[in-house]
């Protein structure tokens, strides 16, 4: 019998554990959601800064983690309506493993990149402002591309038009960094240029680089008849 992703136990509670767990941590963080959102829109530069509580942090870490996983479920069954699914691995949960893997390191790779530039060259004010949008941000994918992963599983939607609708979220995400990240390092300054030589270094290089490894992996993994 072919493998099915709507089949698999595992998928499925793994999907329903994220789905409960994500419910009840928003239904907790509702006047930290509202307040992020107006924060994407009305960022003045001299701003006071609104801590986050532990539990809000630890809500936005995992579903940045459910975004990652998602994420690998949908690169999974794009690459497999592709080759076919003829891995040299026999558990498609571990290529969704391995996928998972790969994401969570860009994230944390990113990251990385962005506390040590912004650390190095800009203030600590708009440095945490800065962390506070992007972990947002990406947890905020993971809340929409959710949707379109279940229809894509249970009800048949195209892997093609989730993979669309998953790049469009991606998409309008960077967007709006490239805009925050204007208002909160380059607004006030004379090099409000240099916004596109940081985006394109800290955004658009490790997403190359991402896709890169992705396919490689894929080939990597791929049994060539």
């Amino acid at each position: 019998v072919p493998y099915s992703v709507s089949n698999d136990n595992v998928v499925a509670g793994t999907l329903l554990v994220c789905f409960t767990l994500a419910m009840i941590a928003s239904s907790m963080s509702s006047n930290f959601i509202v307040r992020q959102i107006k924060g994407l829109f009305n960022r003045p530069y001299r701003r006071i800064n609104v801590g986050e509580t532990g539990h809000e942090v630890r809500f936005q870490i995992f579903l940045v983690v459910q975004t990652a996983l998602l994420l690998s479920i949908t690169y999974y069954l794009f690459t497999r309506s592709e080759n076919g699914g003829n891995y040299v691995v026999d558990s498609p949960m571990l290529v969704v493993g391995i996928f998972l893997a790969i994401f969570l390191g860009y994230f944390l790779l990113k990251k990385l990149l962005y506390s040590i530039v912004n650390w190095v060259y800009f203030d600590r004010k708009s440095n945490q402002q800065w962390s506070q949008l992007t972990l947002f941000l990406v947890s905020a994918e993971g809340v929409l591309i959710f949707p379109a992963v279940l229809l894509m599983i249970y009800f048949g939607l195209s892997v093609q038009y989730t993979l669309i609708y998953v790049a469009t979220i991606v998409g309008l995400a960077k967007l709006l960094l490239f805009y925050q990240g204007y208002v909160i390092f380059f607004k006030r300054t004379a090099a409000s240029l240099q916004i596109i030589l940081y985006f394109c270094t800290l955004e658009l290089m490790p997403l190359m680089a991402l896709i890169g490894i992705l396919v490689y992996t894929d080939n990597y993994l791929t049994i060539i008849f």
